[in-house]
């Protein structure tokens, strides 16, 4: 086992002692002190962003919490040796959000309950006939 691999045991048991459950973080770290073994010993940036921007066609909201997951491993690492870098925040953007809702205008929304006025029918929402269309019984007391 390598010195990293340690060392992401004794951070993942500080952050459980705290109340975190860590078990998406003990994953993707776990994947990513593999990935270092390969790649050289130490968290740089480089290093970082090469493993959170994999694979590269995932969305870039997955490339951004992988990176905030080593962020924070980063910054535990760094505070003990700063051979370790802490890759700064919003270096992978989140992204905004996935739709972006559509705002009626105010000629639209008169139209919709203009014609909504038109419908004619009873709501066809919670009725008070039961299933059948018989009457519901009271309930008993």
């Amino acid at each position: 086992m390598s010195s990293l691999h340690g060392k992401l045991e004794e951070y993942l048991a500080v952050r459980r002692a705290m109340g975190f459950k860590m078990e998406r973080h003990e994953k993707l770290l776990g994947q990513y002190t593999g990935f270092l073994a390969a790649n050289g010993e130490a968290v740089v940036t480089e290093n970082a962003v090469a493993w959170a921007t994999l694979p590269a066609e995932a969305r870039t909201r997955w490339h951004a919490l992988r990176l905030s997951m080593v962020r924070g491993f980063a910054a535990w690492l760094n505070a003990g040796d700063p051979a370790h870098q802490v890759p700064p925040g919003r270096l992978i953007p989140y992204g905004g959000r996935g739709v972006v809702p559509y705002l009626y205008a105010d000629e639209e929304i008169a139209a919709l309950v203009r014609e909504a006025g038109r419908l004619s029918g009873r709501p066809r929402g919670r009725s008070r006939r039961g299933r059948g269309g018989s009457p519901r019984r009271p309930a008993c007391p």
